[in-house]
């Protein structure tokens, strides 16, 4: 695998993006829930990458595009007009139409290329900021960068602040901005999904306004750790392989304790378990946000807009590591992600819910400060399609995060091919250990 690819990046735009029409005065504050409030202000990254289906090494149409690209981008922002405004205070957004920060850019290689090579010092130069484990300065709730390859394919890299949305907001705010682009872009509006955010989950999860909802600015859940360099790599698990590992999964457990185990559910498993292998870990918990909309109804759409998760986790401690194989994760897992249920969603919107909340966001802090306890966290984006988000010139041909330099952090996206392509960090003495146990463990449930 090609790495350390010599590339040379120009901007020749940077403005900031305002929505078409003003805000009407009675929006003007987004209120955020409790949720939001006990989150801080740091940026996560999204990368889509499109091939090439006109010569847009073109000037004029290089012109068309960023044109078509920013007037979209624009509309979609009278309708997601809290993206566009700033933090004011704990408890709310100020929806004052400044806009977001939008760039483009030449850079001077061939996509395809940066593909095969994976390159991540090439990949991060293609977001707008970088997710360096510290609260942003940057205000802006979303940061977009458009980058044009040399053969003609561009790469969309977007970053949002957390305080205001998780991944699926940001998902939602990305379709219907490819929606309203399509419908430029193909001057028709046959193809145009009709995708508005539906600005609920303050009046369900109502802000609280005390010190103790209030984020701490240096969180440790997010700080990188001291005097160690993190490094991150890119796993490929396609789907054969996956089929084979559900296979054993179910060869182990009977149909009534565990059916139809997810991919997500398998591959979680079996990277939790070689990193304690590799790592000779004693006690570890593994964290997973399970998203809310589903288990509160009627009240919370998928288009419902903000932070609606909450954090499942399995938990195994030294006396069971001998017993327990990486099959064994998987049930354990499952459990605590199924503690996230409507049973659970009809506790958080009850007299007592944001205690609950506080208690279940406050977990990875509290373990991490407690120090007796290994944590690895998790996210995924594979409920999310983002293989179909099309701006007018085809879906995307890969989907990527940027790096992470905080340890331990596994994002987890669908691969074209069906599979599971996993983007871990870990400090940089520790990641070939993960990599050795992770191929001596395939290697034993793969025969």
């Amino acid at each position: 695998m090609q790495k350390n690819m010599k590339i040379s990046r120009v901007f020749h735009l940077q403005q900031l993006i305002r929505p078409s029409s003003p805000t009407p005065f009675h929006l003007k504050e987004h209120k955020l829930s409790f949720i939001d409030e006990m989150i801080p202000h740091s940026y996560f990254p999204l990368i889509l990458y499109y091939s090439s289906t006109t010569k847009t090494t073109n000037q004029e149409e290089i012109k068309l595009i960023s044109q078509g690209l920013r007037n979209s981008l624009s509309d979609t922002l009278t309708e997601f007009y809290p993206l566009a405004g700033r933090i004011k205070g704990q408890t709310s957004i100020d929806c004052n139409d400044e806009g977001i920060y939008y760039s483009e850019a030449r850079i001077d290689i061939c996509l395809s290329d940066l593909i095969k090579s994976q390159d991540l010092a090439v990949i991060d130069e293609l977001v707008p900021c970088k997710s360096n484990g510290n609260v942003s300065d940057e205000k802006e709730m979303v940061r977009v960068q458009v980058t044009f390859f040399d053969c003609g394919g561009l790469a969309i890299g977007i970053c949002q602040s957390h305080r205001i949305g998780d991944g699926c907001t940001l998902s939602t705010f990305i379709k219907s901005w490819a929606s309203k682009s399509c419908s430029t872009f193909l001057q028709t509006n046959l193809m145009t999904m009709m995708i508005s955010p539906v600005f609920n989950s303050a009046n369900i999860f109502p802000p609280k306004g005390s010190p103790d909802f209030r984020p701490n600015p240096k969180p440790i859940s997010l700080q990188p750790p001291i005097d160690q360099k993190v490094v991150n790599k890119h796993f490929i698990f396609d789907p054969s392989l996956i089929h084979i590992l559900k296979k054993r999964v179910l060869n182990q457990f009977p149909a009534d304790e565990i059916e139809n185990p997810s991919r997500l559910e398998i591959i979680s498993a079996l990277i939790w378990k070689s990193w304690m292998v590799a790592l000779n870990i004693q006690d570890s918990i593994a964290f997973h946000p399970v998203n809310l909309r589903g288990k509160i109804i009627p009240s919370l759409s998928k288009y419902s807009f903000g932070n609606l998760f909450q954090m499942a986790k399995g938990i195994i401690k030294g006396t069971e590591l001998e017993s327990t194989n990486w099959i064994s994760l998987v049930e354990k897992l499952r459990a605590g992600i199924r503690k996230i249920d409507k049973e659970y969603g009809q506790k958080l919107v009850g007299e007592n819910g944001s205690e609950i909340s506080r208690t279940n966001m406050m977990q990875i802090a509290q373990a991490l400060y407690m120090g007796d306890v290994d944590i690895i966290k998790f996210s995924s984006w594979g409920a999310f399609q983002l293989y179909k988000v099309d701006f007018g010139w085809g879906n995307p041909i890969w989907v990527s995060t940027a790096s992470h330099s905080c340890k331990n952090m596994v994002n987890m996206f669908d691969s074209s091919c069906g599979g599971i392509e996993a983007w871990i960090a870990m400090v940089d003495n520790e990641m070939p250990k993960f990599e050795k146990a992770l191929k001596e463990l395939l290697q034993v449930y793969t025969i």
